[in-house]
């Protein structure tokens, strides 16, 4: 399952600023993403057309044993 087409939000820039900021493939950008949407309850398209404008991007938290390890 590839998810390379920037269209698919509408938005070219949001999966590059993803991609840049946390070292990531193009289908990983998609999924952290969709994590962070469903996180927030903020609609996919609207995260990525505001990240694109904004450069604001709010990460899921990370929970479990392993949250304070980077």
């Amino acid at each position: 399952m590839r998810f390379t087409n920037s269209r698919r939000c509408g938005c070219p820039t949001w999966h590059g600023l993803l991609m840049e900021w946390y070292r990531l493939t193009a289908d990983q950008a998609f999924i952290l993403l969709v994590r962070a949407s469903q996180h927030t309850s903020i609609k996919v398209a609207e995260m990525a057309r505001t990240l694109a404008q904004t450069g604001v991007f709010v990460p899921p938290s990370r929970s479990g044993p392993s949250a304070d390890r980077r």
